[in-house]
């Protein structure tokens, strides 16, 4: 075993649970020390640990996050710290838990932990590797915030480590996609229809026969037809629902936003529900246009199998469909 960074050192996934047995050992009571790191991508650090490597004397210890100073590659002041933690008297890993600490991307900070006095001292593990990098400053009983520039540094990692997780980016993804479903409802006209607009179309829709014809399959074509203002009527009715539908520049609009919401909210597993109402209602709709070709078009198949043209509409004196004299007076 060692004190490798990802493992028991440095950022990890998983918090360590065993001895890292390092190639040495520092006495870490009464003293700063700051171990490097630098994350790839914007993470939570939840959690910070370090190895007592003896069991000593109960003492408090604090933990902190510092940012870098470049100009001496040292922390230079912390971004985060908890300074009140019952070290214990056994050995082992000394953590602190439930931590929110936000790293961004790409971006170099020190890991540091300070242990007040004990009268044995309290050891840490480290491995000495080439490349890493290790600041001291002794005979601190708190964290020194700013960091002291003269402390020293050597090439070593020690047995310190934060547990990290997915942040920032996904937080921030998640917003980002929940703005932009917000802000395509918001400019989406049909759903910035007035209610009285709303109201408007369901009166017209529920006094409309043909509407009323197409939601119900019972209705017998011919019985409905039982007089010639009942015929002009239907042909208003067909006329005024296809001007509408066909030339309307809105409805064609409400056919793309429908589809622009459709496309936007079948990516948010939280609309769900959302979606399925409006697939529901879009369906509804084909349903309803096509029971209206439907019943158009038998009503000129009809007319056609009887020879009865439009301008014959209110002429004669009974009109006969399915060998049935209906009176048209």
């Amino acid at each position: 075993m060692a004190v490798v960074r990802g493992t028991n050192a440095g950022l990890v996934e998983v918090a360590p649970t065993t001895d890292p047995q390092g190639n040495g050992t520092t006495t870490i009571d009464f003293t700063n020390q700051a171990t490097k790191i630098t994350t790839t991508n914007a993470v939570t650090i939840s959690e910070i640990g370090w190895w007592c490597q003896n069991a000593t004397e109960e003492a408090n210890f604090e933990v902190a996050i510092y940012s870098h100073n470049s100009s001496d590659d040292v922390p230079n002041a912390s971004i985060y710290k908890n300074q009140t933690n019952a070290k214990g008297i056994s050995l082992g890993w000394k953590v602190v838990t439930g931590l929110n600490i936000l790293l961004e991307e790409s971006t170099i900070y020190w890991i540091v932990i300070q242990v007040d006095n004990t009268d044995t001292a309290t050891k840490i593990d480290y491995q000495t590797e080439e490349g890493e990098k290790y600041a001291w400053d002794q005979s601190e009983d708190t964290l020194q915030d700013p960091w002291n520039t003269t402390s020293i540094t050597a090439d070593r990692i020690q047995a310190v480590y934060a547990v990290w997780e997915a942040s920032g980016t996904d937080y921030t993804e998640n917003l980002s996609e929940t703005m932009t479903v917000s802000d395509s409802l918001s400019k989406t006209s049909v759903f910035n229809l007035s209610l009285s607009d709303t109201q408007d179309l369901s009166d017209s829709l529920s006094k409309t026969s043909i509407f009323n014809i197409a939601l119900s399959e019972t209705f017998n074509l011919a019985d409905s037809l039982t007089s010639a203002a009942d015929y002009n009527r239907l042909l208003d009715d067909i006329q005024s629902i296809q001007d509408s539908l066909s030339s309307s520049q809105e409805f064609t609009v409400l056919l793309t936003e429908l589809q622009s919401i459709t496309d936007t909210l079948s990516s948010e597993a939280q609309y769900n529900r959302n979606l399925d109402d409006t697939i529901n209602m879009t369906d509804s709709l084909v349903d309803v246009l096509a029971t209206l070709a439907r019943v158009y078009r038998e009503i000129i198949l009809k007319l056609k199998n009887e020879n009865v043209t439009l301008n014959q509409i209110g002429t004669p004196q009974t009109l006969k469909l399915k060998d049935k004299n209906i009176n048209l007076q």
